[in-house]
């Protein structure tokens, strides 16, 4: 009575080209709706990437169809 997906990558895009951001330039580990999304994220070192989290909460096709 149950089923397992397997996906072996969520980002393509970000695999294709080693780095964490899709096609869009957004990190889609941060696109996900949570209490304290951001469409602006904080980056390693310090500083900010503007729309790194998309333009809203699954705003990405690949967070909107992992969450539906």
């Amino acid at each position: 009575g149950r089923q397992v997906v397997v996906v072996p990558s969520l980002n393509p895009d970000g695999l294709a080209t080693n780095n964490r951001y899709n096609a869009n330039d957004v990190n889609l580990d941060r696109n996900f709706p949570t209490s304290n999304w951001s469409k602006d994220i904080s980056v390693a070192g310090g500083g900010t990437k503007i729309g790194g989290g998309g333009s809203a909460a699954l705003s990405e096709p690949e967070t909107k169809a992992i969450a539906d």
